[in-house]
This record gives structure tokens, C-alpha cells and sequence, in this order.
């Protein structure tokens, strides 16, 4: 029995519950419905790609600025950018 659940070199299994379970089974079973699959689908398709160009493209995986409103300014601007670059 010991060598189907854990490997030869094992020594221990360790199995993790977190006292977030019933929150995350809860969760797992509403993504599980076809209204979340339908809504994760149109935001993989409009959402993602977009967040996805920003940080790669328009260097949103880091910023410089001090301060809140400075690092909104920044956001700000990669959106902007994004934006004129779809329109032309």
C-alpha cells in the first residue's frame, strides 16, 4: 500500500487543507457551471490579450514611478498608447 501512494525514496506524503477549503470548493464548483465558462471565455478573448500586450509590449511589468498618482499616470499612458495603436 505504501509504495502505490508514495514513491520508493519517500520518506512522507504531506497533504495540505487550508481552513479556505470550503471557500475554495465552493468556488471551483460555481467556475464549473456554463455561465462561468461562457464569461471566462469572452474575457480570455478580449481582456487577456490586452493586459498581456501592456505588460510585454508596454512595460507594465515594472514601474519607476513614486507615488499612487504617478503609477497611475503610467498605466494611464500604456492604455492610452494601446488604444492609438488599435485605432491606427
Amino acid at each position: 500500500m505504501r509504495k502505490s501512494c508514495i514513491g520508493e525514496k519517500t520518506k512522507f506524503k504531506k497533504i495540505d487543507n487550508s481552513i479556505f477549503k470550503p471557500h475554495y470548493d465552493k468556488m471551483h464548483a460555481k467556475l464549473q457551471t456554463m455561465h462561468a465558462k461562457r464569461i471566462l471565455k469572452k474575457r480570455s478573448s478580449t481582456v487577456e490579450p490586452v493586459l498581456g500586450t501592456m505588460i510585454n509590449f508596454l512595460n507594465l511589468k515594472r514601474t519607476n514611478a513614486r507615488g499612487i498618482k504617478q503609477a497611475m499616470k503610467h498605466v494611464l499612458m500604456s492604455a492610452l498608447v494601446y488604444n492609438l495603436k488599435e485605432i491606427c
